[in-house]
């Protein structure tokens, strides 16, 4: 979806910076609707439909959190969101598993909130065919016999955006990764390049934002990634567990 066809609703209880927002996404001609803190954006995404938040977290009544749990267990469809904020009460790991596509991390310029949303609403198919300027020194090779069985042992979880996969390596957090996960039974892979954005190394777990598929399995990682049983954008451990 291009950001001049979408619906974009801003969150934020600090009323100059609403003002501040709203006007930079009015003049790239989207629809444009706010509210001052959670309950507020609740309402609206009852009363019509929303294509993507862009949200505060820390914000009285209801923060951003709170809100985005809210929303993960709404019937019917589901809005991208994007958290923006000073602090880092939250990890990455936690707003990846909301459903959070990205946290932008107070100041920030216009351009870079702009081009997040532009990004967070194209299809995973479109997004992930941008080819990669450089070769990372960093892999993430793994071999199943299967997708299903890998999903059933525990051993990989699918999200709207990447994967948590269960390893015993270490990565830096932020680093690219060249992805070569096999499904050998199923004949297709994971074979292209991602992002390190969490590790749990007690949990031997990583949670990798998937940032280009090859040709060859690109259209059936985008359908894994359209239809999967979470609305994580990156799932918070490799075995499903209950959300609180």
């Amino acid at each position: 979806m291009k950001l001049n066809e979408a619906t974009v609703l801003i969150v934020d209880d600090e009323i100059p910076l609403l003002r501040i927002y709203e006007r930079w996404f009015q003049n790239e001609e989207c629809r444009v609707l706010t509210a001052t803190n959670g309950l507020e954006a609740l309402a609206l995404l009852d009363a019509q439909p929303v294509h993507m938040i862009v949200s505060d977290i820390r914000m009285p009544r209801m923060d951003g959190f709170a809100m985005a749990k809210r929303i993960q267990h709404m019937a019917g469809y589901y809005p991208k969101i994007i958290f923006i904020s000073g602090f880092s009460e939250v990890t990455d790991r936690d707003c990846y598993g909301l459903g959070v596509e990205a946290v932008l991390a107070k100041p920030f310029k216009r351009q870079a909130l702009i081009e997040m949303v532009t990004r967070s609403l194209t299809s995973r198919d479109l997004l992930w065919q941008e080819q990669p300027l450089t070769t990372p020194a960093l892999s993430v090779h793994a071999s199943f016999d299967s997708l299903r069985g890998a999903i059933d042992q525990g051993l990989i979880a699918f999200g709207h955006g990447g994967v948590c996969i269960d390893s015993l390596l270490q990565f830096p957090v932020g680093d690219a990764v060249t992805l070569d996960i096999a499904f050998t039974a199923d004949h297709h892979a994971l074979s292209g390049q991602g992002i390190i954005r969490w590790i749990a190394g007690d949990e031997h777990q990583i949670g990798i934002e998937i940032t280009h598929i090859g040709d060859t399995d690109r259209s059936w990682a985008a359908d894994l990634a359209e239809h999967n049983e979470t609305v994580s954008v990156i799932p918070i451990h490799s075995q499903t567990l209950r959300h609180a």
